[in-house]
């Protein structure tokens, strides 16, 4: 008789389709038919609140990719309360799982379950204001199915997350592209003087800025299941320097991994380094622009083959000056706007192409402003930390 202990694990049945539709049925929730209108009566204008939309949607993408790989190192089921035991040890997680079970959560499910609620009795109250009771029992309800369906088993709750994610995605959808109908036929009136009106107060502010996070929230959800996932790898799994090359070659085998390298060195990294280089020239001596160019190129060349260090320490200093340069920009173009120049957003889409390849030309131009973050993986071996080392107890 085998007497081994067994550690009780949980089965892993969540696919690449339940793990988003997970992600997204929580992410899009009540939350984000509800904060719209409170952040615009709390902001005053329509441009502060947009910014304020962005600014929170970039901390939440910023804080899932953090989790992204938090859940490639820790791979157990918990998401906050296991960093938190791991980390920094039993009492702040028993704190953390303390406020989170009798406040925190209780109080962020009844505020959905009450929104949906009022949402879903509204049609069958038209002439009066829908009856505290009925509204109650709805909420109580939604929330006793809800709490069934996920403890019969996962196929069950993934397949009632997967059509209840598809539903809520339809809708946000329908709004979305009768917004941009709207806008590009003319319907601008909200964008002019779109700052006017901005409340100046800090309270103000971060209630706004809690009301769009908590609409956002919902993206570190699936870390609290990732036991149950099929393949929780990402990024660290990997750990060899070459970037794209080494994923494809350990993913698709050499022939594919040859021909991404033949494409990328003969064509697609020549030509993007050359655009960067005259780009930077031109702008740095425009009557000489070609000859320093090649310039450029050569000492950036001769900087990366002395040393790593040298060669870190002069892609820290340019990315101080870049990040300098656009700070200045972009706080200068927000007391512009502030001030009430918005003349360019008066009739802001007036004008705009439709023709398909025009538009995708714009988002290749888009995204190749923005190429470079996957730079890191290209020297993963060269890391002296390349992931969170953490001792598991």
């Amino acid at each position: 008789m085998d007497n081994t202990a067994r550690k009780l694990q949980l089965k892993s049945e969540v696919g690449l389709i339940g793990g988003v539709s997970l992600v997204a049925g929580v992410m899009i929730d009540s939350g984000i038919f509800m904060s719209p209108q409170t952040v615009l009566l709390d902001i005053g204008s329509p441009g502060a609140s947009l910014v304020i939309w962005a600014g929170s949607g970039l901390l939440a993408m910023l804080a899932s990719l953090s989790y992204a790989e938090l859940g490639t190192v820790i791979r157990e089921s918990g998401g906050e309360y296991v960093y938190i035991l791991r980390t920094t040890g039993n009492l702040m997680a028993f704190l953390f799982a303390f406020t989170s079970v009798l406040v925190v959560r209780p109080v962020s499910m009844t505020g959905l379950a009450l929104s949906f609620a009022l949402n879903a009795v509204a049609p069958f109250y038209e002439d009066c204001e829908s009856p505290a009771l009925v509204v109650k029992s709805v909420a109580a309800c939604g929330i006793v199915f809800l709490t069934i369906v996920n403890c019969l088993n996962v196929h069950s709750s993934m397949a009632v997350t997967t059509i209840l994610m598809v539903v809520k995605f339809l809708a946000l959808a329908v709004i979305s592209i009768i917004g941009v109908i709207l806008l590009i036929q003319g319907g601008t009136g909200n964008l002019q003087n779109a700052f006017q009106g901005t409340s100046s107060s800090i309270s103000v502010t971060g209630m706004a800025f809690y009301q769009c996070l908590w609409a956002y929230d919902g993206w570190s959800t699936l870390n609290s299941i990732t036991e149950e996932l099929k393949h929780p790898e990402l990024g660290t799994t990997i750990r060899e320097s070459g970037g794209e090359y080494i994923y494809i070659i350990r993913t698709s085998g050499n022939l594919m991994a040859f021909i991404f390298a033949f494409t990328s060195v003969l064509v697609v990294r020549p030509t993007s380094m050359t655009g960067l280089a005259l780009s930077f020239a031109q702008n740095a001596v425009a009557p000489f622009y070609e000859d320093l160019a090649a310039v450029g190129l050569l000492l950036l060349v001769i900087v990366n083959c002395l040393n790593v260090r040298f060669s870190m320490a002069v892609t820290t200093i340019l990315m101080a000056v870049k990040f300098l340069a656009l700070l200045v920009i972009s706080i200068g173009g927000v007391v512009l706007l502030i001030q009430g120049n918005t003349g360019n957003l008066q009739n802001a889409f007036e004008g705009t192409s439709q023709s398909v390849g025009v538009i995708g030309m714009a988002f290749y131009q888009c995204l190749w402003s923005y190429d470079g973050w996957n730079n890191l993986n290209s020297v993963t071996e060269e890391l002296k930390r390349p992931q969170v080392i953490l001792i598991l107890r």
